[in-house]
């Protein structure tokens, strides 16, 4: 087992006997315990931190689809806002019931004990939902972070080797710069999805990239004849000893660069 794939599953592990420990912790004290109200808040807390990590790390075990990783991120991230918040979700929920018994102990009739028990249930519930409602809108936004993240990462790799293409074809690397240039075709097919789908897996081959952007629509079949055409004059550039000249490398690089064009002002 790789040394990475070692430590996750080693940190998955820790994580889970973490949540198990600390949620068996809480169900092993009686609510009537006087120890019940330091032992729940911190096994509550360590239980969902641990589960947080333990969901985390799943998402990086080898043969997860990218899809998932990103979903087991999102829930990761809900999780983990919902242990930073539960310090102070339990310790208003406990005042909350501390004074509507207090309120309920002054009443002698059924009725005037029930009214603040309902009450005190009812202001439960919704400090409850509106915690849930922050956590799953900060998990949310921690996922559109991490995509606009992806996004400018590979719109700068994208640069980068497009200028590395320009370079070589000034030094009149024309094969060379060939070679660089289709990268940046690669790179920008994977920019493209992370932008409509939140995330794509960076080692998707090419042409499974190519299919899924024409099944989305996002090209059209004669975007992926040009692309296969450049794919061609790449692979002849990379596999064959052919030297190409440079109007060959400028019509290359040109084709790159009106597709580029056409992906960034593409919906």
């Amino acid at each position: 087992m790789p040394d990475k794939d070692r430590s996750t599953f080693s940190a998955t592990i820790l994580a889970a006997l973490i949540a198990v420990i600390a949620f068996k912790l809480n169900w092993s004290v009686p609510l009537w315990s006087e120890s019940v109200l330091i032992v729940w808040p911190v096994g509550i807390i360590l239980g969902l931190i641990g589960l947080a990590t333990y969901i985390y790390a799943l998402g990086y075990i080898k043969h997860i689809s990218g899809s998932i990783r990103e979903g087991l991120k999102q829930a990761a991230d809900f999780v983990y806002t919902l242990a930073i918040l539960s310090p102070i979700l339990l310790l208003t929920l406990w005042i909350v019931t501390e004074v509507f018994y207090i309120g309920s102990i002054s009443f002698r009739s059924t009725v005037n004990i029930l009214l603040p028990l309902v009450f005190s249930t009812t202001i439960q519930a919704i400090i409850a939902a509106i915690t849930i409602i922050f956590s799953y809108r900060n998990a949310k936004t921690h996922t559109q972070i991490r995509q606009a993240k992806l996004v400018a990462l590979l719109a700068k790799y994208e640069n980068r080797q497009l200028e590395k293409a320009t370079v070589l074809f000034k030094q009149r690397f024309y094969s060379e710069s060939i070679l660089e240039a289709f990268k940046v075709i690669d790179l920008a097919l994977k920019r493209k999805i992370a932008q409509h789908e939140g995330y794509v897996d960076l080692k998707l081959p090419y042409q499974l990239l190519v299919q899924k952007m024409q099944e989305k629509g996002y090209i059209s079949k004669a975007d992926v004849a040009r692309m296969n055409e450049i794919r061609l004059l790449r692979n002849r550039a990379a596999h064959m000893d052919i030297e190409f000249d440079e109007a060959e490398a400028k019509k290359v690089i040109d084709e790159i660069g009106k597709l580029l064009t056409k992906l960034n002002h593409s919906s």
